[in-house]
């Protein structure tokens, strides 16, 4: 289903702000950091990027 999913909407990337303790599994999935550790106002996050191939 999601080889059907990713071809009908041709999807390149998804990305998420993860929080700094679900780091790993994001890792784990494949995704990886474009920036480090940041706070925006109090919200703490670690943006992350899966690209699609």
């Amino acid at each position: 289903m999601k080889k059907e999913i990713l071809a009908e909407y041709d999807i390149k990337q998804f990305t998420v702000n993860s929080a700094i303790n679900a780091k790993s599994v994001y890792l784990s999935f494949g995704f990886v950091e474009t920036q480090g550790i940041r706070n925006r106002s109090g919200m703490i996050d670690i943006p992350m990027v899966l690209n699609i191939t």
